[in-house]
């Protein structure tokens, strides 16, 4: 019989059994302290006996249904899936407050997210579980799951351990089906389902009783778990749902998802963040006091020892009382708490020894089987710690008594599964087994959950790997497709580097090495370009050597999808590296089903990139070819091939068909939870579509923008730039004139090496239209570094057409006419290829500039109407905005004025309609040029006063510089201050304050401030006082 509950062979004369102090307080549920009191206060018999840990307390069985049984005092600790009466919430009473606040405001429909924050042993559990307790007494619904080790865990590891069907809440509706069936991840092919499933799961919930979400030690947590958290707790601030997450804040690593993560969720929860201290020496006093009753001596020598010995951590400290009073330096006698010698008492500078010290009272046999439970986890299943050490069910139970007899473990409420009660017993039971026996642990483990009908291969493929065993790698390839097909990329690359690691050594698997670096390359292909082209120069030597024609079809054509994403002409070596695509035999295709490079060489996925070199004949073949022969494809191939038709209709000015098409690929991607390229639609639609056919329709802009934001914060993107970068409002900013914004967004979209072709093209526009050409020309020679000899077609086409007239743009401003003519040829060049008739209308404007700079106004006028054609049909308003713009002034250098004035009508009701401020300006700037032309330069002022306002703000100096040269300037004021400046320096010296002065002027007051810093430099003041005596000297003030 084991001792973990019963003394050794003693029985009384009425049959009753002698129990230990543990075995009691389990049946009370009460701490052994409690016990210990009861014994002294006479409620229970008990008599010392020798045991096998010495002389001890013993209860005979028979009082216990004699003793009295008042309501139990809280517990140390209650299971996590089902919190009871928390401990003793010592020195946590505000952090425990601001919970319940939060969980109150929960309850009234104003849910969110709270963080608790602190080190191993510090007490976040104990302060979630008693806020359970309190949600469970005011009849929230509480659901709760802990982490693991992050190599361990699965993705939406907690999420499937809460929504377990056994863990359902009875009455209330059935969890989410995607977290709450084993196989059923494998089932949801991306992200946003998933989440939607488990946000609508919580809502109805909620409709029933308020919920409370507890997740524990989310600093183990995979990626994709804490993606969920910042889906729901987006939305949760209008329902009675509140999410609890702990963590700890000091053991978090850069290469953890949490750490990269934890500020995302920060900011889009708005999540409420509490760090717990150690405790101090008031906290440990009350904890003494509360259990003990000792003279004021002993009880200062006791906190004292405790702080020295335990650093303040709550956990150190009640394993040092247990340890103390189990070794009966503190000890309860008849006269009440004693505490004995400290100074002889050998105390372990670490809990770890502590806890090495209480594995000790264990029976080899038991520490033998302990460790076989290490091995497995944090969590032990019964049926699997029996398979793996295949012992009986009365030796496996002697064991587990004496594991809950000396607190190693606690058992799971209604659940066949142990777990240790805290996480540093299993760990130091596993790093004291010698390596040979943790693997041999390791590999049977593995060997019985693969044998399971559903195994889990992220479990499978741990267990395998730390055997050491080869077996692991197509464990590892199984867990990180099933990733890649959930888009987890980073999961996916993980898995698969560590399967390519077992793989390289095995002469007889360099093949199937291979295919995998060509799979890696698939996950890097995004993030990572020039990884992947290393491992699939890497996977290329391998089929060279192997003289496998499969392979060696396949990877050029990887390599040149990878190239797409770096801005680079790849166009010839894609098509050419296709026509081996299209003759792979179908051993060749089998072996590619189920990994992500099946996808890879669809060829739905080929007329996508053909549309994205501007190929828009070939994409659309392509793509109408694959839906016919294809019709019940992959819904991701099938959203593919829409989008490839979406974009080349955009391209060849059909947009009603454009837009069919990119609501059709949504609708696939949706289904596949592809959202990065649910974004990728939108970024589309609004960039050839929206902006270029209907700038006017702003409301109906801006609800794209919302819903492109949100598809892209769920992409593989959404935690690599700043929350709110997305490329789909970049445009809009650049045409809205929050250009800052719009430089910041593409600053953070070029760092993550995404688009890198668009963002350097709108970067150098910015530079351009702020002055700064020098940054311009370096961006447009890193984009395109053969100048105007670049011959097309390059990736996201639309964009290196833009670009070359940015550059065009740029040489015109500078005068440099041959090298503007050599631009404008290559943007002819680049349109002829393609065959697109978005932007035809731009090389007509930029002759007209050419030739106006010559002095051929005749060639000029016919250029732009010819530009004002093609930007009308089909109809192109920004086009047709800058065609009537550049009209207009080319008629006031002729004389004729009428006609300007026509032009100057319809350019200012186009860029009135869009919101544009800076197109507004323009023509504000070409309307006053027209009225100094035709004597009526009175009436200038205001419109050069409203377009100095806008270009003041933008920062746009070449624009500031064209009104300086229109304004007229006071002859009598020297320092060459500007017009503008004349007019901040005039409110100034009549007492208006920098906010009051911007006021006045409709400008900001951080550009009052430029202003009055320029003042100060161009007359050599310092002060607001010399700038009013300057004022009042050359009579500026009215």
């Amino acid at each position: 019989m084991s001792d973990g509950g019963h003394a050794p062979g003693s029985t009384d004369f009425d049959g009753s059994e002698w129990l230990t102090l543990p075995a009691v307080a389990r049946h009370f549920g009460v701490s052994t302290h409690t016990i210990r009191r009861w014994i002294h206060d006479g409620r229970l018999p008990a008599e010392k006996r020798v045991g096998r840990f010495g002389e001890q307390f013993f209860v005979p069985s028979a009082a216990l249904e004699r003793a009295r049984d008042p309501a139990p005092e809280p517990e140390r600790g209650a299971p996590w899936g089902g919190p009871g009466p928390g401990r003793q919430l010592i020195g946590r009473r505000a952090e425990f407050d601001r919970l319940r606040a939060a969980l109150h405001a929960a309850i009234e429909g104003r849910g969110g997210v709270v963080l608790v924050a602190g080190d191993a042993g510090v007490g976040k559990t104990v302060l979630v579980e008693a806020l359970g307790y309190v949600a469970i007494a005011t009849g929230v619904q509480v659901m709760g799951a802990r982490c693991f080790e992050l190599d361990g865990t699965p993705p939406y590891g907690p999420w499937l351990e809460m929504f377990r069907p056994d863990r359902a809440p009875p009455d209330l509706p059935v969890p989410a089906p995607a977290l709450s069936v084993k196989d059923a991840l494998e089932a949801v092919a991306g992200r946003r389902k998933l989440h939607d499933q488990v946000l609508s799961f919580l809502v109805e919930l909620s409709r029933h009783r308020p919920v409370l979400l507890l997740l524990g030690d989310m600093h183990w947590a995979d990626e994709e778990s804490i993606h969920l958290v910042r889906h729901i707790g987006r939305q949760i601030r209008r329902r009675p749902i509140l999410i609890v997450v702990t963590y700890r804040h000091v053991e978090l690593r850069p290469d953890e998802p949490l750490y990269r993560l934890l500020p995302h969720v920060l900011r889009e929860t708005e999540a409420e963040r509490i760090t717990l201290r150690e405790w101090d020496r008031d906290d440990v006093a009350e904890l003494v006091t509360a259990r003990y009753q000792l003279s004021a001596a002993d009880q200062d020598r006791l906190v004292t020892f405790l702080l020295n010995s335990s650093e303040g951590n709550p956990f150190f400290i009640n394993e040092l009382l247990q340890s103390l009073e189990d070794e009966a330096v503190l000890r309860l006698t008849d006269e009440g708490w004693i505490l004995g010698e400290l100074s002889g008492v050998r105390v372990p500078p670490l809990l770890r020894q502590l806890i090495d010290e209480r594995l000790e009272r264990l029976a080899p046999e038991a520490r033998h089987l302990l460790q076989a439970a290490a091995v497995i986890g944090e969590e032990i299943p019964i049926d699997v710690w029996q398979a793996v050490t295949e012992v009986s069910d009365e030796a496996l139970a002697d064991v587990i008594e004496q594991a809950l007899a000396v607190r190693v473990m606690v058992e799971m409420p209604q659940d066949p599964v142990l777990r240790f009660r805290h996480k540093l017993f299993r760990q130091s039971l596993y790093e004291h087994m010698i390596l040979l026996r943790r693997r041999s642990w390791h590999r049977r483990i593995a060997e019985v959950l693969a044998a399971e009908a559903n195994p889990d291969p992220d479990v499978v493929a741990r267990h395998f790997s730390e055997a050491g065993d080869p077996r692991a790698a197509e464990w590892l390839i199984a867990s990180g497709r099933r990733a890649a097909g959930a888009f987890a990329l980073a999961v996916t690359a993980a898995r698969f580097e560590k399967a390519l690691a077992i793989l390289e050594g095995d002469d007889q698997r360099q093949r199937e090495r291979a295919w995998l670096l060509c799979e890696l390359a698939e996950a890097y292909r995004f993030t990572d370009p020039q990884r992947a082209i290393a491992y699939l120069d890497t996977a290329q030597r391998i089929a060279d050597e192997l003289g496998d024609e499969g392979l060696q079809t396949v990877i050029p054509y990887c390599k040149a999808r990878v190239r797409t994403l770096e801005a680079r002409n790849a166009f010839a070596e894609l098509r050419e590296s296709w026509r081996g695509i299209e003759g792979l035999p179908e051993s060749t295709r089998h072996v590619l089903a189920g990994s992500p490079l099946a996808y890879a060489v669809s060829r739905a996925t080929y007329a996508q990139v053909l549309a994205h070199y501007g190929a828009y004949g070939p994409a659309l073949e392509h793509a109408e070819r694959f839906l016919e022969e294809s019709p019940s494809a992959d819904p991701r191939e099938q959203g593919t091939a829409y989008f490839a038709i979406g974009l080349a209709n955009a391209g060849l000015a059909r947009p009603s068909e454009a837009r069919a098409a990119f609501d059709r690929a949504r609708t696939f991607f949706r289904q596949t939870e592809t959202y990065h390229m649910v974004g990728a639609t939108y970024d589309w639609e609004l960039d050839l579509v929206l902006q270029v056919y209907y700038p006017d329709r702003v409301e109906e802009r801006r609800r794209l923008l919302d819903d492109a934001a949100r598809a892209w914060r769920h992409s593989v993107f959404g935690a690599l730039v700043p929350p709110d970068s997305f490329p789909t409002m970049i445009d809009s900013l650049l045409l809205e004139g929050r250009w800052e914004e719009a430089r910041a967004s593409a600053t953070a979209f070029l760092s993550a090496n995404a688009q890198p072709l668009g963002m350097r093209r709108i970067l150098a526009d910015l530079d351009r239209r702020q002055g700064d050409t020098a940054r311009a020309w370096a961006r447009i020679a890193e984009a395109l570094p053969d100048g105007p000899d670049t011959e097309p077609p390059l990736s996201h086409f639309p964009y290196g057409l833009r670009l070359i007239g940015v550059a065009a743009e740029l040489a015109l401003d500078d005068g440099d006419l041959d090298w503007a003519r050599r631009w404008i040829l290559a943007l002819e060049r680049w349109l002829e290829w393609s065959g697109i008739v978005v932007g035809r209308a731009a090389p007509d404007h930029l002759w007209a500039r050419y030739y106006a700079a010559q002095g051929d106004l005749d060639r000029a006028w016919q250029h732009q109407r010819e530009g004002l054609r093609r930007a009308s049909n089909p109809r192109q308003p920004l086009a047709m905005l800058t065609a009537h713009r550049t009209l207009a002034r080319l008629a006031t250098l002729r004389r004729d004025f009428p006609t300007a004035r026509q032009h100057l009508a319809g350019a200012e009701r186009l860029a009135t309609s869009f919101e544009a401020p800076y197109a507004l300006a323009l023509v504000q700037v070409t309307h006053a040029e027209l009225l100094l032309a035709s004597g009526r330069g009175h009436e200038a002022g205001g419109l050069l006063a409203a377009a100095r306002a806008t270009a003041e703000e933008l920062g746009a100096k070449p624009l500031l510089a064209v009104i300086d040269h229109l304004e007229p300037r006071p002859t009598a004021v020297p320092g060459g201050l500007s017009a503008r400046e004349i007019e901040v320096l005039r409110l100034v010296a009549e007492g208006l304050t920098d906010a009051e002065v911007a006021e006045r002027l409709s400008i900001s007051p951080r550009t009052v401030g430029g202003h009055l810093q320029s003042i100060y430099n161009k007359l050599g003041i310092s002060s607001r006082t010399a700038a009013t005596s300057f004022a009042h000297k050359f009579g500026l003030v009215r």
